[in-house]
């Protein structure tokens, strides 16, 4: 068995993911699927990604708790968020539209 990473391509029915970690300040609603700031601003992304795609918290407890409820660790851990893509889509391509988060 070999251990570490390899050249080999990934399979093609594999989905591929982006890890996300939210700037300050800024949380995802997952009712209205757009990401908000404490200040209230709203920047919707979905719409600007591949059918299918999906955005789902690392930690999502600590994603639909209050912030003003958790500690300084916790806060930084909800800020981290996966973008699940559909089959077929590469991260590359999407990478510009997330780094506005």
């Amino acid at each position: 068995m070999k251990a570490g990473y390899t050249h080999a391509e990934a399979p093609v029915e594999l989905l591929r993911f982006l890890s996300l970690k939210l700037k300050t300040g800024w949380r995802f609603d997952r009712s209205r699927r757009q990401f908000v700031s404490t200040g209230g601003q709203r920047l919707s992304i979905l719409d600007q990604l591949p059918e299918g795609s999906d955005i789902v918290a690392t930690v999502p407890a600590l994603a639909k708790a209050d912030p003003t409820k958790l500690s300084d660790a916790e806060r930084d851990l909800a800020r981290y968020f996966q973008l699940i893509l559909p089959k077929g889509a590469t991260p590359e391509d999407n990478l510009r539209v997330v780094k506005r988060c």
